[in-house]
């Protein structure tokens, strides 16, 4: 019998396997002085749904800049453990948009993943153009990369629920990681 191969898996971190946004809303507090719910949130970028004004704006994009921001971000519930057991049955790649406004986040963010995941640079891809990486299965938590990746490959684009990407109805979902690792045992059993 053949061994069927491991399918390669694109995956994004915040959202997926960083607390981005509490981490966000806890700088938003920093800057306004009101204290959000991440159940409140339902746009990805919170400081529009906030209304934030631009001064403001700034001054979160520049906590967010500050180095050691990225790497102090907590990993999601669990995310360490069923990120082993979707490492057992593919290959994963980790693709991440930098955070352009700080001179540390891709060093910051490399360090955070191999401390938390054991991922090494070899298996990391900073971009925002992440519809050019090629791969079997492309997960992310934003609706706009879900779709410009399938717009231009053929494999499966799967987005991760979120309180923040409910409006997106037309894309596949994972409602956690139980849910993406049964998406990828049914993708491998598809396979001739």
């Amino acid at each position: 019998m053949v061994t069927p191969r491991k399918p390669l898996v694109a995956l994004d971190v915040d959202g997926v396997l960083a607390a981005w946004l509490p981490a966000a809303l806890d700088a938003i507090f920093e800057v306004t002085g009101k204290r959000y719910q991440h159940q409140e949130i339902t746009q990805v970028n919170c400081w529009l749904q906030l209304k934030l004004q631009p001064e403001q704006c700034q001054q979160l994009f520049a906590i967010m800049a500050t180095p050691g921001w990225c790497e102090s971000l907590e990993v999601l519930p669990d995310a360490d453990k069923h990120y082993n057991q979707l490492a057992e049955i593919a290959d994963i790649i980790v693709v991440t948009s930098p955070w352009l406004d700080s001179p540390t986040w891709p060093y910051e963010r490399m360090k955070w993943l191999s401390r938390h995941f054991g991922i090494g640079p070899e298996k990391l891809i900073h971009t925002s153009a992440k519809e050019y990486v090629s791969a079997d299965i492309f997960i992310d938590d934003h609706p706009k990369n879900v779709r410009r990746w399938l717009e231009r490959n053929t494999g499966l684009g799967l987005l991760y629920s979120a309180s923040y990407n409910q409006s997106a109805q037309d894309l596949l979902r994972v409602y956690g990681w139980n849910d993406m690792i049964k998406w990828v045992e049914n993708w491998i059993a598809c396979q001739p």
